[in-house]
């Protein structure tokens, strides 16, 4: 098959999308398919050569709230012409901002089908931004800026871009058309908060332009088909890479705990913080390692010295992963507060080296934590409650074996090969239908 793959983000850029998209065509190629990707340029240098893979580059610009996230200026015509050349048998897009947008329009334009991965939740972020707040350096829209939803598009210099450089396509365009009603409507309601109605009707305008919606998660699934959207939605895990990570044999107790993740106001760190100097209180032994960084990294270097927790707290920046793959199984146990998870791959690859987790119980978390089988799932945003369960995570080794066990259990059902089989299906289906 020859895929085309266009992404909003990808490497340099670090999170869970991209290590997805890494992670599929990579696969898909080793099986000799042709891939290529149309992504935003980050730098001059030059991507390496991998065999069936060709990725194309486009001019971007980052937004003064997240200087990492970059925005690809929407070359239509550009990007038309590079999938006429490549000729796909499908265009599998896997962000709603620009080069999605434009992925939409030319899916349609070269009548290619084309499937959609929802990978962020966009109501989750909407109370976080008000429409005229984008470009501001209020803490608030690092949560948007982190999701790369909506506002992207609509606010931002490259939705005028778009009306700019597709003045033809755009008048035949349903797509820009619907979003220009939308934008006209959203920039009349000044002072007001993106509301669930509004992204729920986005996201049904959005991604209802695919022929098939894949979601990494059984819960986002439901979610979009309670909502009303009107194409199929299949759930599909991005996987993971089950043999790379060391595995956990020693489980004594160290009271070491770790969390792994950008940090984004939104991912929940503060709360993980704040439950630790709760649980220190019963077990003073207790400790937190970080790995990772983000535009909250100074408030949570900031919490933690005011919680009295300098000494138990290490902020270890940025780890590359050939490192992490090493370092998990030294834990006692992997924790995080985020509510925002559509599948958790840094949940995954912990419960790959087999540790046990903490998590709370929201959107797709449930479907990899199992509560007193693999971990303990506690009520969101509740330090209280996430610190009982830090203490009994150090109370019983034995108990924290079991929960290991069950952790390798889960995770190798989501190994990378048997999900890339599966997404070759899909794809394989979707074209002969």
């Amino acid at each position: 098959m020859r895929i085309a793959y266009l992404t909003d983000t990808y490497s340099p850029e670090i999170n869970g999308v991209v290590t997805s998209i890494l992670n599929f065509t990579q696969n898909l190629a080793k099986d000799g398919h042709e891939i290529l990707i149309i992504a935003p340029k980050y730098n001059r240098k030059r991507d390496p050569k991998i065999e069936n893979i060709t990725i194309k580059r486009y001019a971007s610009f980052s937004f003064a709230s997240n200087k990492e996230t970059r925005l690809a200026y929407p070359a239509v015509i550009g990007i038309v012409n590079n999938l006429r050349a490549f000729k796909p048998d499908i265009i599998h897009i896997q962000t709603p901002m620009s080069i999605g947008v434009v992925g939409i329009m030319a899916a349609k334009i070269l009548g290619i089908k084309n499937i959609q991965t929802y990978h962020t939740y966009i109501p989750e972020f909407m109370v976080y931004l008000s429409p005229y707040n984008l470009l501001g350096l209020d803490k608030a829209t690092s949560a948007i800026a982190s999701s790369k939803a909506v506002r992207l598009i609509i606010e931002s210099e490259a939705y005028k871009l778009l009306d700019e450089t597709s003045v033809d396509i755009r008048r035949k365009s349903e797509v820009v058309r619907g979003i220009n009603k939308l934008a006209r409507r959203l920039r009349g309601r000044k002072g007001q908060t993106f509301s669930d109605r509004f992204a729920w009707d986005f996201t049904r305008f959005l991604y209802g332009r695919s022929d098939v919606v894949l979601t990494p998660s059984k819960a986002l699934a439901k979610l979009l088909i309670k909502h009303r959207m009107k194409v199929p939605v299949y759930d599909l895990s991005n996987g993971i890479e089950f043999h790379y990570f060391d595995k956990k044999k020693d489980y004594r107790i160290r009271n070491r705990m770790v969390h792994i993740g950008r940090l984004g106001l939104e991912k929940g760190a503060d709360v993980v913080i704040r439950s630790l100097a709760v649980a220190r209180k019963t077990n003073p032994k207790l400790t937190l390692d970080i790995y990772g960084d983000g535009p909250a990294m100074a408030t949570l270097v900031k919490l933690s010295d005011s919680l009295g927790l300098g000494d138990c707290v290490n902020f270890l920046g940025f780890t590359p992963r050939a490192k992490i793959k090493k370092l998990l199984k030294g834990y006692d146990f992997f924790i995080t507060a985020s509510t925002i998870e559509t599948q958790g791959l840094v949940i995954l690859e912990a419960m790959a080296a087999g540790l046990p987790v903490i998590g709370v119980d929201a959107l797709a978390v449930p479907e990899l934590v199992y509560d007193n089988k693999n971990g303990y799932l506690v009520e969101p945003k509740n330090p209280k409650a996430m610190a009982e369960a830090m203490i009994k995570m150090t109370e019983n080794k034995v108990k924290n074996e079991k929960f290991g066990a069950y952790s390798l259990k889960i995770a190798e059902t989501h190994d990378l090969p048997h999900c890339s089989e599966k997404l070759e299906n899909i794809y394989s289906e979707l074209i002969c239908s």
